[in-house]
């Protein structure tokens, strides 16, 4: 059965964790069988039972361990996503601010150095001459 077979369900589930877990229980529980081979240990003669005797017991308890560890994951995920999002909003509102103070203080600085003052209104205009023009794009002392 390939995965594209399987109803959409089952996929949303972690049906390949499930399988990567089983695979490793199974692999764990054939070392740990050979490697014991033959002990009279109690825990290995009730691991053996569990393993050799009694494995369809405990399939429905690895499912739910394994769904369960997978929705773990997918919360963590989650919240660093969110911690991630609220970070670089974060960032962005203090670049913005940053930026806009820095724009206003260029502006101030611009009009006071180059400003024209009309006599009958008293507003103040900016003229766009190459040198307010250097000035307004070039590198400000701040960023020096």
């Amino acid at each position: 059965m390939r995965p594209a077979d399987l109803p959409r369900e089952l996929a949303d589930r972690g049906i390949w964790w499930q399988i990567i877990g089983f695979t490793l229980v199974g692999c764990v529980s054939l070392a740990i069988l050979e490697v014991f081979a033959g002990s009279e240990f109690w825990a290995y003669r009730w691991f053996t039972t569990a393993v050799t005797r009694l494995y369809w017991a405990f399939v429905i308890p690895l499912a739910g361990l394994f769904e369960e560890a997978r929705k773990m994951f997918e919360t963590k995920m989650e919240i660093r996503r969110v911690a991630r999002a609220k970070a670089l909003a974060k960032a962005r509102d203090e670049g913005l601010r940053e930026g806009l103070r820095r724009y206003s203080s260029r502006m101030a600085e611009a009009r006071q150095r180059f400003g024209v003052r009309d006599e009958a209104t008293g507003v103040i205009t900016l003229p766009l001459t190459s040198e307010v023009e250097e000035f307004l794009l070039g590198e400000s002392d701040e960023t020096a």
